[in-house]
């Protein structure tokens, strides 16, 4: 998949289901997070700039987003092909189970969702 970035963009967090694969940045500059989910809270738990011919890797599982700190194009890499994946809305609590064709944003509309649930409550710190 080779995609185009405005400066600011930013996918939602996310993983690439059952498939493993590689970002080549081939314009732009870009920044990665790596994310853990436990079921109640979406932690960050690594960052990492990337420029021009720079890869990251996406394991399968493993859940980043990408934020282009300037107008960007990557080239994206998996296999075998996604077939589904999961996307994190923050925002609503909710991960959402989506086809592999709609790709790493929160779908409008509910359009491609398989399957949204929503998270356990926050423990409370005292």
């Amino acid at each position: 998949m080779l995609a185009g970035w405005a400066s600011g963009g930013r996918s939602a967090p996310h993983d690439h289901g059952e498939a493993s694969g590689f970002v080549l940045v081939l314009e732009g500059q870009f920044s990665e997070c790596l994310y853990r989910f436990d079921g109640r809270e979406l932690q960050r738990a690594a960052q990492r700039d990337l420029g021009v011919l720079e890869l990251t890797s996406a394991p399968a599982g493993a859940i980043h987003d990408l934020h282009a700190v300037s107008d960007g194009l990557t080239l994206h890499f998996y296999t075998p092909g996604i077939v589904a994946m999961r996307v994190y809305d923050v925002e609503r609590r909710t991960t959402l189970l989506v086809t592999g064709d709609g790709g790493a944003w929160i779908p409008r509309g509910g359009v491609g969702v398989r399957e949204a649930v929503a998270w356990a409550p926050a423990l409370a710190h005292s």
